[in-house]
């Protein structure tokens, strides 16, 4: 712990520093309130010019088309001789010369539209480089506010002997900060939570597609089920990845108010029992029948995994909420600080009054307000099952020849487990294998 006398002396020897940066704070402290008024400024330029080229544009079209107009009509011999043939060639010239007026005008709102895009375009110029100019301050002013900050944290931060009222202002302070901490993490979770479930809620869409197409093909069929096969297995691949994911949300989810426990628990039980594992056999209809619970059980999910959504999303804004109060401490509790390591400056080194109040020009509360949207969740696709191999079509056998039947193997070898186990089965007792399918990069 550093004794009175020696910050006393750090005080002394960083005061022309901290001078220096009052100053600069204090003939810069306008111009982040000026660049920001002047973005809008140079926003509206912007718009105008781009409104007004596009009436440029418009005008132009019409003025070509009146320039084609008045042309035709003007060099037209035919027409010319039609109405002196029918002596109303006043009439023509009549009309000729509306269109020439017709015509100039239109060139006349032409050129007054190009006057205007040169005059905004030379605006939006002027503004441009006002802007880059203004920028350049505001980052002075930034720096200097990130330099004194490093100056009193370096100078004061800890125990300050002899100067009881920082170390309250510090603590006061660090208190916020945390509090303020915790609530945005609580945000931060929230959302993690929430696309989490996101997450799980597409292998559940996606799982709950695929069992309909394989109870489809299952009650379409009495043999050969390869189909299904391939459908049930892309259904419980999606429900192993939403099994997976929802596990890892728990760690942003957990823990949950009392009433929402058992609706977590009958998400992640469902989960389970709504796979279909390999390996086993089934009759036709015992098949139909696992298929159905499945998607009854995914459904359950879906209801309740909603339900934990829902709870996500309110949790979010609670806390949305109750940072606008936190960050509004924690800036109160900042700027007492500054204003109290400042005194100290001017009471050590004598100087006197510095600069004029700074803290004020630059509020951090909507910064502290700040917790960044969480990134974009990779939705894996499911280990996706090669579907079954068609048969394929064979050469007409040559004049004379004997046809060659082929056996070709089912994909899943279910067809062929099928055609042996019927020999020995009655109508009604035709068996539905499933098992695990060898394919490339999967170790049976």
């Amino acid at each position: 712990m550093a004794s009175p006398e020696a910050i006393r002396d750090a005080v002394f020897g960083a005061a022309s520093e901290n001078s220096e940066l009052l100053n600069t704070l204090a003939k810069t402290s306008e111009a982040p309130s000026i660049y920001s008024a002047h973005l809008v400024h140079f926003d509206k330029l912007e718009t105008s010019l781009t409104e007004q080229q596009n009436v440029l544009d418009s005008l132009k079209t019409q003025t070509e088309l009146r320039f084609k107009s008045h042309k035709k009509l003007r060099n037209s011999v035919t027409k010319k001789w039609f109405y002196r043939a029918t002596k109303m060639l006043p009439k023509f010239e009549a009309k000729a010369m509306t269109e020439e007026r017709e015509y100039f005008t239109a060139l006349g709102a032409q050129s007054k539209a190009e006057e205007r895009c040169k005059t905004l375009e030379s605006e939006v110029k002027k503004a441009e480089a006002e802007k880059e100019k203004l920028l350049k301050v505001v980052k002075k002013h930034g720096d200097a506010h990130a330099k004194i900050d490093l100056l009193y944290e370096k100078l004061f931060k800890g125990p300050t002997p002899g100067f009881g009222d920082e170390d309250e202002r510090e603590h006061k302070y660090y208190t916020s900060d945390e509090s303020n901490e915790s609530v945005k993490e609580g945000i931060r979770r929230a959302r993690r939570a929430k696309s989490g479930l996101g997450v799980v809620k597409t292998y559940l869409g996606r799982a709950k597609s695929n069992m309909k197409y394989a109870l489809t093909s299952v009650e379409e069929r009495l043999f050969f089920f390869d189909e299904s096969t391939y459908w049930t297995e892309r259904g419980d691949a999606a429900l192993a990845l939403a099994l997976d994911k929802m596990g890892k949300t728990d760690e942003d989810l957990l823990p949950l108010p009392s009433d929402l426990v058992g609706k977590h628990q009958v998400v992640s039980s469902s989960l389970l029992a709504a796979r279909i594992p390999m390996g086993r056999s089934h009759s036709r209809e015992s098949m139909i029948q696992a298929i159905i619970k499945s998607l009854e059980q995914i459904s359950e999910v879906e209801e309740q995994l909603g339900i934990l959504i829902a709870h996500t999303k309110e949790v979010e804004k609670v806390g949305l909420a109750k940072i606008k109060e936190t960050a509004r401490q924690l800036e109160d509790s900042r700027q007492e600080l500054q204003q109290v390591r400042q005194g100290i400056f001017e009471r050590v080194a004598g100087f006197g009054e510095a600069a004029p109040a700074y803290m004020e020009c630059c509020d951090r509360a909507d910064r502290f307000c700040n917790v960044p949207e969480v990134g974009h969740e990779h939705v894996q696709p499911e280990e996706e099952a090669a579907p079954p191999v068609p048969q394929p079509e064979s050469a007409p056998p040559e004049y004379g020849e004997q046809p060659v039947t082929v056996a070709i193997p089912s994909r899943y070898e279910l067809a062929d487990a099928l055609r042996a186990e019927n020999k020995t089965a009655g109508p009604g007792d035709h068996a539905y294998i499933t098992h695990d399918i060898e394919r490339p990069g999967r170790t049976v």
